[in-house]
């Protein structure tokens, strides 16, 4: 996901922007469509760091997006942009459900950071801002807990690959370096319960078979 300007001879785009992958197996070159207006994602404000993770641990990717930046002229009128959790329904929308979820962040964030701060098996929000103290949320889910993969911290760990069968189909997840802007993540991998096994993928061919 990103947000910026097209090639100089295109028009300036202000939104969100989405991209999909409609590549044919087979074909030489790959092919992608926008579906961020599709996904009601496509205006969120003056955007930062964006993050996908699950928040909720039903297989489906929610959406983080820190906003505002404090030197922006206007501010009493920016600060309606707080920073925002959208919440995948698995069907290719997003809903805002950061006044239900109390997880708002008002302090012009540049990134959320997500981890299991509290241990208990759930992925919690810290909203970095740049004008304030940063704001932490505690998940207090009581929904089944999923299925909590670590990884090390190390460069062996950057883009390995998890995949397993579950009832709604297979679920992939990849560890993914740098989301957020000027910041990273946990290596910790937040999914939906499985009782199966366990496959990782590793960029240096080697995998692993386990069962968590």
């Amino acid at each position: 996901m990103l947000r910026g300007d097209l090639p100089k001879d295109a028009p300036f785009n202000t939104d969100y922007i989405l991209l999909k992958n409609t590549t044919v197996p087979g074909d030489k070159v790959p092919t992608f469509v926008d579906t961020a207006r599709d996904a009601q994602i496509a205006r969120l404000g003056f955007g930062w760091g964006t993050v996908f993770a699950d928040m909720n641990m039903d297989g489906h990717l929610d959406i983080l997006a820190s906003q505002n930046y404090a030197k922006m002229p206007l501010n009493f009128l920016m600060k309606q942009y707080c920073g925002k959790l959208l919440q995948n329904d698995g069907e290719g929308h997003f809903t805002p459900v950061g006044i239900t979820a109390n997880a708002l962040s008002k302090g012009f964030g540049i990134t959320p950071l997500i981890a299991d701060y509290n241990g208990d098996g759930y992925p919690d929000i810290v909203w970095v801002n740049i004008d304030g103290p940063a704001k932490a949320h505690i998940n207090d889910a009581s929904g089944p807990k999923g299925v909590i993969i670590p990884f090390p911290d190390t460069t062996r760990s950057l883009n390995a690959r998890v995949e397993y069968e579950t009832d709604a189909g297979i679920v992939s997840r990849q560890v993914i370096a740098g989301q957020g802007l000027g910041s990273d993540q946990t290596r910790t991998m937040f999914m939906p319960p499985q009782d199966g096994i366990t496959l990782i993928y590793y960029l240096d061919g080697r995998g692993e078979r386990r069962k968590f």
